[in-house]
């Protein structure tokens, strides 16, 4: 594989890099403002890179989904002190975090045959779709069963 079609993942690592140089960083000086810049910009950066260089990957993914992670856990220290927002708002930003949560620990495990679940051995394709797609019933909907066929490789009962 060319070096270029590592230039998506390449950018995902610095943010990541750039997410924790953040925490060195003055939270009203001109580096932080600019190294949250261009962390942001990376983050739209690296997907569209990876569809035009025809190079997504399962990998790519899961490195932008790290990244993301990093930045928002390296900004939250820094940045929520310093806010003055309504506990309302307090509120909701806890019920989004435990979505996120709750979607991130479901794309952790996946169901069996036997109705139980067991957590992945491999994260491949973590995605909660995929988990929420595979606990719909499926009797009657032959392209739900063939997905989970083809994704899991098993059928549901």
């Amino acid at each position: 594989m060319k070096i270029y079609k590592h230039l998506p993942n390449i950018l995902s690592s610095l943010r990541i890099v750039g997410a924790v140089a953040l925490l060195l960083c003055d939270v009203v000086g001109t580096t932080f403002w600019a190294l949250y810049a261009l962390c942001g910009i990376s983050d739209i950066a690296d997907g569209w890179l990876a569809r035009r260089l025809k190079c997504v990957t399962r990998t790519g993914a899961l490195l932008d989904s790290l990244a993301d992670i990093c930045f928002v856990a390296c900004l939250c220290p820094l940045l929520l002190p310093i806010l003055e927002l309504p506990q309302w708002l307090w509120l909701w930003a806890g019920v989004i975090v435990a979505i996120k949560v709750v979607n991130q620990l479901s794309a952790l495990t996946v169901s069996t045959p036997e109705g139980g679940v067991m957590m992945r051995r491999n994260f491949d394709f973590p995605s909660a779709t995929a988990v929420i797609m595979h606990a719909i019933p499926t009797r009657g909907y032959e392209s739900i069963t063939t997905f989970n066929v083809e994704f899991y490789g098993f059928r549901t009962a």
